[in-house]
């Protein structure tokens, strides 16, 4: 397996990514058995799955801001009595988008493996 990290680079790694690096790992130990170490499953990882589930999980995240962001739509306009329009769009991003963000950091859903 060629080296598509350096250890020195995995503080740029987020806690989802590791998540999905050890998932990875047990993934592979179930398949050849306790002689895969961890440092071959994350090789593995950056070379075979990194590049499409990080477009997956950047993709379910986008998913998850819009249905958000169009839940705060249709509340604010219910408070006020007609369509806010994009104004609220804006505002759950100042007001809400940091917080989601950390949490949705945090907490990993399940997501397909790659």
């Amino acid at each position: 397996m060629a080296t598509f990290y350096k250890e020195d680079s995995l503080d740029r790694v987020s806690r989802r990514e590791l998540r999905a690096i050890y998932r990875h790992y047990v993934h592979l130990r179930k398949e050849h058995g306790p002689k895969i170490t961890y440092k071959e499953a994350m090789e593995d990882w950056f070379e075979h799955c990194a590049v499409k589930w990080r477009k997956a999980d950047h993709l379910n995240a986008m998913a998850i801001q819009r249905r958000k962001m169009k839940e705060h739509k249709w509340l604010r306009s219910e408070e006020v009595g007609y369509d806010v329009g994009q104004m609220a769009y804006f505002e759950w991003i100042h007001l809400h988008g940091p917080a989601w963000r950390y949490h949705y950091e945090k907490h990993d859903p399940l997501l397909p493996y790659p």
